[in-house]
């Protein structure tokens, strides 16, 4: 017992220690999982007047999922201390159908970050937040490597012996530490072109008025799949083998492979980069390479990757994706609306506005 106490201690004084160097750890307040089976999403209905938590949205395996790990502290906390809080009404059926009361608790505040089929990633439903799982649920998810060093901690001691104490110090760490800061975070509006300091270029070595664009963010006619879509990312030109980098400072969360009996499909191969410290995450597509290991942490213009042309597409090129968290709500955002800068002038004028171009 006494070891355990000592070692929840270092654990501790290493987190807030990390938070004075203004470490990218230190402000990492998401926990990231990925599923290890399909999972059923629950959310709060209003059914005949009553509030119950129905299942709404089925995600596969190795869909990344994620919540805040404050609420997770919560969460935990109120099944100990007040179990009426956690325990929610909930039926297996989406019409209501055969409702009890849950005992395990419920976590809710789940959002789905990533999903390897190129339909359900295009679904509506994704941009929601409120999803729920059970907590019981939620000890079955895989951690992921490219979480913060104090969260995936406080949740392997949680998992594995049902010990909240360094959670509840991460989530109170979290809540003091530079409170300025984590402000502009959460209440910044995400529709200006800053967030505490300028992207750059997430191709290497192209600096202001480089940037080309083949393909805008918004709705348009894929040009493979012949279907009307919204476009959630900017297409880059970049011949194969171009670099890639990390826009911020940050940590790679995933790489990822779309595939579908055996055949690259979709994104192909692609990676996701988080930046705790401007509440963001990136979304690089379609890659020849991916350079470095989950969970690696990254300086702004460092290479994590290679473009290229795997997947669904029509030639070589980048697809960027730019995703906010703004008041814990998780949204894809135009990424021209943080890079703008960096793009041909002319060129980008005219292509702004054409967006079912293709690449």
């Amino acid at each position: 017992m006494k070891k355990t106490s000592l070692a929840l201690a270092a654990l501790i004084a290493t987190f807030a220690g990390a938070a004075l160097a203004d470490n990218v750890d230190a402000y990492s307040a998401t926990y990231y999982a990925e599923t290890q089976d399909q999972v059923r999403l629950f959310l709060k209905t209003e059914i005949n007047g009553k509030s119950l938590l129905v299942p709404k949205f089925t995600v596969p395996s190795e869909s990344i999922l994620s919540l805040d790990i404050r609420e997770m502290s919560e969460a935990i906390n109120y099944q100990k201390i007040s179990p009426e809080r956690v325990n929610q009404e909930y039926s297996e059926n989406e019409s209501g159908a055969g409702a009890r009361m849950s005992r395990g608790g419920w976590i809710c505040g789940i959002r789905v970050i990533d999903i390897l089929d190129e339909d359900l990633r295009e679904s509506e439903m994704l941009e929601r937040d409120d999803y729920c799982l059970s907590q019981t649920m939620i000890k079955n998810l895989k951690v992921m490597d490219g979480n913060s060093e104090p969260v995936k901690e406080a949740v392997k001691l949680q998992n594995e012996q049902q010990d909240d104490r360094l959670l509840k110090s991460v989530s109170n760490t979290l809540n003091r530490i530079d409170a300025d800061a984590q402000w502009r975070i959460d209440n910044m509006p995400h529709e200006i072109a800053d967030i505490g300091g300028r992207m750059i270029s997430p191709i290497k070595n192209c600096g202001n008025g480089c940037l080309k664009a083949n393909s805008e963010f918004g709705m348009r006619r894929h040009p493979v799949l012949r279907r009307t879509r919204l476009h959630k990312g900017i297409d880059l030109k970049a011949a194969t083998g171009t670099q890639v980098v990390a826009v911020y400072d940050g940590k790679v969360l995933a790489n990822r492979t779309e595939s579908r009996r055996g055949r690259l499909k979709g994104y192909g191969y692609y990676t996701i980069v988080v930046y705790p410290t401007k509440g963001m995450q990136t979304l690089y597509a379609h890659l020849s390479k991916q350079s470095l290991r989950n969970g690696t942490p990254v300086k702004q213009g460092q290479t994590v990757a290679l473009s290229g042309a795997t997947g669904i597409g029509t030639g070589p090129h980048l697809h960027f994706e730019t995703h906010t968290v703004s008041r814990g709500v998780m949204s894809v955002k135009n990424p021209r609306l943080f890079m703008s800068h960096l793009f041909a002038r002319v060129a980008s004028f005219f292509k702004f506005f054409d967006l079912t171009k293709s690449t």
